[in-house]
C-alpha cells in the first residue's frame, strides 16, 4: 500500500484498482492525497509547467519497487 501526498504543486494520476486499460484520471492539487492499494495499478505525471512535490508513503507486510511494470510513458 501507497499514499501519496503533494506538498507542492499539482499532479495527474492515472489509476485502477485492477485493469490499466480502464483507469480514471485525478488530478491532484498542493495538500491533497491518494491511497493506493496494494495490486492497483497507478501511474503519476506531471504535465502542468509548476514542479510537484510528493511525500510517498509505503507501508504493509513488505515494501519494495522491484513490482515495478511500466506500461506507458508521458510524452509532451
Amino acid at each position: 500500500n501507497e499514499i501519496w501526498f503533494v506538498s507542492k504543486g499539482k499532479c495527474l494520476v492515472n489509476f485502477s484498482k485492477d485493469d490499466p486499460d480502464n483507469f480514471k484520471e485525478i488530478i491532484l492539487n498542493t495538500e491533497e492525497s491518494l491511497h493506493v492499494p496494494v495490486e492497483s495499478w497507478h501511474q503519476i505525471t506531471n504535465p502542468f509547467n509548476d514542479s510537484c512535490h510528493i511525500i510517498e508513503i509505503q507501508y504493509g507486510e513488505k515494501t519494495n519497487e522491484e513490482d515495478i511494470e511500466r506500461l506507458r510513458y508521458y510524452n509532451e
